[in-house]
């Protein structure tokens, strides 16, 4: 489960207006943390855990990522749309080089999900159609235990989506 993130660190500390700012306003600070605490730390515990996965044939990679619509981009910064959607490019080139070793590599976007670090930023965001991490938790477990989990690989799946497939309550 690649889920480990940096590039929270000056939000939580209350900087929602830089968040917002601009690519050009934001400082390179934020794209670095992005990409070093969070999309390389996603590549370096897919490339340290591939024998392991190659080992066990039926194994599953998912990657943590958000979808970012065309329509909304204006809602995040540039930074954290490249970051995110190179999440996406990394499971879907795990899929590829693991799939002859039968194991799955897929991208999941959550919703909202309510964790500390989100509910301190309610009154910025709709929170109506967020996930508890509860939720998300046994998303993936039903996606893991998928006899046909293979079948998925190299696609991005909505949390939604699999709770939908798996008839689960991701609310709660």
């Amino acid at each position: 489960m690649n889920n480990a993130w940096g590039g929270y660190e000056r939000l939580n500390a209350g900087a929602w207006a830089e968040w917002q700012a601009p690519f050009w306003e934001q400082p390179v600070e934020l794209f670095d943390r992005m990409f070093t605490s969070g999309m390389r730390a996603h590549y370096v515990a897919l490339v340290v855990s591939a024998p392991l996965l190659i080992a066990a044939p039926g194994s599953l990679v998912v990657t943590t990522s958000v979808s970012v619509p065309s329509a909304d981009q204006e809602q995040f910064g540039a930074a954290y749309v490249t970051a995110k959607t190179a999440d996406d490019r990394l499971a879907a080139a795990a899929a590829i080089q693991l799939r002859p070793h039968a194991v799955a590599s897929v991208a999941i976007h959550p919703d909202w999900v309510r964790t500390e670090g989100v509910l301190q930023f309610a009154d910025q965001v709709d929170l109506s159609a967020s996930q508890s991490p509860e939720g998300v938790g046994r998303a993936v477990v039903a996606l893991a235990t998928d006899s046909d989990v293979l079948s998925l690989t190299g696609q991005v799946l909505t949390v939604t989506w699999l709770a939908e497939r798996y008839g689960l309550d991701v609310k709660t």
